[in-house]
C-alpha cells in the first residue's frame, strides 16, 4: 500500500509541476541552447583555473587495484599556458622528461563536446603517465609485460563537473577516475621534491596493523616502487583490507594517502597516514590504521 501511494503522490506532483512551469512559461526556462550553456561551462572552468595564485594540486590514482597515485602541480597562467611539475619521473629522453621537478610551460585548452573538459594538448609531464613506452616493471606468470600497451593507465583530458569549496572536480576522459584539483600553494611547489624521501620511508614498511574496537589485525605490508602499489595480506594470505588484496599509494611530503581508503565497520575510513617517527599513522573515529 504504501509503495502505491508514494507512486500516486509522484505522479500527482508531477502533474502539478508541470502545470505551475507551463502557467510559468516554461519555454523561458530553457532560453539558452545547449551551445550557450556549455560555452557559460568552459568560462566558469576557466575563471577558476586562472583564479589560484599558486595554482592547483592533484594526486591521481589511475587504478587503485593495482598502481598508485601520482602527484602534479599545475599553474595555468592564461587560457593557453600551463606550468606544471610532477614527483613522476620516468625519463624518456624528450627534451622536456629530463627531469619533472624543474617546470615545464606547455599549453592546454578547454574542449567543448558533449560536456566541457580539461585538455593538455602538449606534450609534457602529463602525457607521461599514459605513454604506452612507459611501462612498470612487472610481469605476468607467461613473462609478458602485465601494463603492456597500457604504460601507467594515465590520461590527460579530463571531464568537468563543477567546483566545490575543496577544489574542482574532473573525471578522466577514458576510464572516468574521480579526479580532484586543490589549490595549492607556494610551499606545494617547493616541497614536492620531498615526495621521494617519503617514498623511500614506504619502501622500507614490511607491516600494516588497523586497530577496531580494541582488535588488532596484521597484515603482510609489501610495497613496490614502479607501481607504487602495496599488497596487504595476512600471513595465510587468505584477508586483507580490501577485495583488490592491497592498495595504491600515493605522497606528500609528510604522508601518505592511499586509495581505495581502509574502511573500518561503522562506516568511518582512513585515506591519509602520516608520518609518526618511524611508521604512518592515521586515525578515524577512534579507529587506527599504522604501517611499520
Amino acid at each position: 500500500m504504501k509503495k502505491r501511494l508514494i507512486k500516486s503522490f509522484i505522479a500527482l506532483g508531477l502533474v502539478l509541476s508541470l502545470g505551475a512551469c507551463q502557467g510559468d512559461n516554461f519555454e523561458n526556462k530553457f532560453e539558452e541552447n545547449s551551445t550557450e550553456r556549455l560555452e557559460k561551462r568552459k568560462l566558469e572552468l576557466s575563471n577558476e583555473l586562472t583564479s589560484a595564485v599558486d595554482g592547483w594540486k592533484m594526486t591521481y590514482f589511475t587504478d587503485d587495484s593495482q598502481l598508485g597515485g601520482f602527484t602534479y602541480l599545475f599553474k595555468f597562467v592564461d587560457g593557453y599556458n600551463v606550468t606544471m611539475i610532477s614527483d613522476f619521473d620516468p625519463y624518456l629522453g624528450y627534451d622536456w622528461s629530463g627531469n619533472p621537478l624543474v617546470p615545464d610551460t606547455s599549453e592546454y585548452s578547454i574542449a567543448l563536446g558533449s560536456t566541457v573538459s580539461l585538455l593538455f594538448s602538449q606534450g609534457t609531464y602529463i602525457h607521461l603517465l599514459g605513454d604506452s613506452e612507459v611501462l612498470p616493471n612487472v610481469k605476468n606468470p607467461n613473462g609478458t609485460f602485465k601494463f603492456a600497451g597500457k604504460g601507467y593507465k594515465g590520461d590527460f583530458q579530463y571531464l568537468y563537473y563543477g567546483f566545490d569549496s575543496e577544489g574542482i572536480n574532473f573525471k578522466s576522459n577514458r576510464d572516468k577516475i574521480d579526479i580532484k584539483f586543490e589549490r595549492a600553494t607556494a610551499e606545494d611547489w617547493s616541497d614536492l621534491r620531498l615526495n621521494r624521501v617519503m617514498m623511500d620511508v614506504v619502501a622500507s614498511k614490511k607491516t600494516l596493523f588497523t586497530i577496531e574496537n580494541g582488535e588488532t589485525m596484521t597484515y603482510n605490508f609489501k610495497y613496490t616502487k614502479t607501481t607504487r602499489y602495496a599488497t596487504v595480506l595476512s600471513a595465510d594470505r587468505t584477508m586483507s583490507v580490501n577485495e583488490n588484496g592491497g592498495i595504491g599509494v600515493g605522497f606528500t611530503p609528510t604522508s601518505i594517502k592511499v586509495s581505495p581508503a581502509i574502511e573500518f565497520e561503522d562506516g568511518s575510513s582512513v585515506s591519509e597516514l602520516v608520518l609518526d617517527g618511524n611508521r604512518f599513522v592515521g586515525e578515524a573515529n577512534g579507529n587506527t590504521v599504522i604501517i611499520q
